[in-house]
């Protein structure tokens, strides 16, 4: 029997602070309402339920992101609606100014007028719809969307436009010629007469007119070009060959020259003077202009389609981050809408033979508009598509989060019932451990 250290009560009191220390835990898993409340209780259900939270926190933003782009769509579309009910009161008075009853001077200059009026309203319409100061549209000829679509404006009267054969073919010859260009160089016609800067020279000006060979493909495919006559294209062709500098010629070669106009000729359809018009002005673009960014080709002589027109064209929408991670996103053209876009700079309904050929350009017009609307019609439906998948999303999401992260309440409560018992029956044993050395009294009695 011994008294200077008593081993029962020691184990009892071991055993208490252990049930206590349970008892806690359980307790703050109850008033928290979380299982995990530090990563001692759970390291990796933590870290797995963190990288939860933050999924579910970017899907709550993305929605709120989706939110306010069909905001935006939705008011670009007020304010289409409004320009697809102005055009057709033009469409309206251009009908009333082809009917042969009015004078130009004493009638149909007054329906000019008018026009004119709702034009300059359709013009500060498209300027001035701004969502959140974010302009929808813009009113720069050589910066159109990637859409496919061709703004009435730019189509001009009285040239020859290239269809998409001719536009495929126009690039097939870029190709060739590129090749040419590449082999060219490589070979270096008159290398024998050039030194090892000239060389270097004529391979980094080659490199660049390779460049200016790129960008001219994206925007002049689909230029129109007026009629001409193959000579007089080809000698364009030879002009601006003959005022390049003498590294860009030994590095092209005569032989270069000569390929490229044969190219004209060959790959473009249509008639021979098309052909070598439009090989002209592509080559003479491509190749031979001394601006790369200055296409021969304008506005002012050319169709461009609005895919076309533009080299940064991807620069020129605008994306609505709809999710956590950065590929989530749904982007709408920035479209090229303004009066000069519709073409209505040119609108004329002062004489019955002008209001009959304005006819067809307001179907032109209203059709623009149109496929305007139906590509803001189509964003505004995949939004809230989007809207409704990140919700389910996010449901299912916070549902295994909850399952990770949140306490099971009839589970602890069992848990803290079983704890509170085993501390309340250590206390007992501690009590009658301490008591234990007590008996020694008696044998001293």
């Amino acid at each position: 029997m011994r008294i200077k250290n008593n081993i029962s009560a020691l184990n009892a009191q071991i055993a208490l602070t252990l049930n206590e220390s349970k008892l806690t835990k359980d307790l703050e898993k109850l008033t928290s309402g979380y299982r995990i409340n530090r990563s001692g209780d759970d390291a990796a259900g933590l870290a797995i339920s963190e990288q939860m939270r933050s999924q579910i926190a970017g899907l709550a933003q993305g929605e709120l992101n989706a939110k306010d782009g069909l905001g935006l769509l939705r008011t670009g579309e007020g304010a289409m609606q409004e320009i697809h009910a102005m055009l057709c009161q033009m469409n309206t008075l251009a009908l009333r100014s082809a009917n042969g009853v009015y004078t130009d001077e004493g009638h149909r200059e007054f329906v000019q007028e008018e026009v004119d009026r709702i034009s300059e309203e359709i013009d500060r319409i498209a300027s001035a719809t701004r969502f959140n100061y974010v302009n929808l549209f813009h009113d720069d000829a050589s910066i159109a969307a990637d859409s496919g679509l061709t703004a009435p404006g730019l189509s001009q009267p009285g040239t020859i436009s290239l269809d998409g054969a001719n536009a495929a073919a126009a690039t097939k010859t870029a190709n060739k010629v590129q090749t040419k260009m590449i082999d060219d160089a490589a070979h270096m016609p008159g290398a024998g007469s050039l030194d090892e800067t000239d060389a270097a020279t004529a391979t980094q000006i080659t490199n660049e007119v390779q460049q200016k060979m790129a960008d001219a493909a994206a925007r002049i495919p689909g230029a129109s070009v007026n009629d001409s006559t193959e000579a007089e294209a080809v000698k364009e062709v030879n002009t601006s060959y003959s005022s390049l500098a003498d590294p860009v010629k030994k590095a092209i070669g005569d032989s270069g020259n000569a390929k490229a106009v044969q190219l004209c000729q060959q790959d473009l359809p249509g008639s021979p003077s098309k052909q070598a018009s439009a090989g002209a002005d592509l080559l003479t673009a491509a190749l031979f202009s001394s601006d790369p960014s200055t296409p021969k080709a304008t506005p002012d002589t050319a169709s461009i389609s609005t895919k076309a027109a533009s080299s940064a064209a991807n620069n020129n929408k605008i994306v609505f981050q709809i999710g956590p991670d950065p590929n989530h996103t749904i982007s709408i053209p920035q479209f090229y809408l303004s009066k000069a876009a519709l073409g209505l700079d040119k609108f004329d309904v002062s004489t019955q033979e002008a209001a009959q050929e304005s006819i067809n350009k307001v179907n032109d017009m209203v059709n623009y508009v149109s496929l305007i609307r139906g590509a803001y019609g189509a964003a505004d439906n995949a939004l809230e598509h989007a809207m409704n998948s990140m919700n389910i999303y996010k449901e299912n999401l916070t549902a295994a989060e909850s399952r990770i992260r949140d306490t099971d309440m009839a589970k602890e409560l069992t848990e803290r019932m079983k704890d509170t018992i085993l501390v309340q029956t250590t206390q007992a044993m501690l009590a009658q451990a301490n008591a234990l050395p007590e008996s020694t009294l008696s044998l001293l009695q």
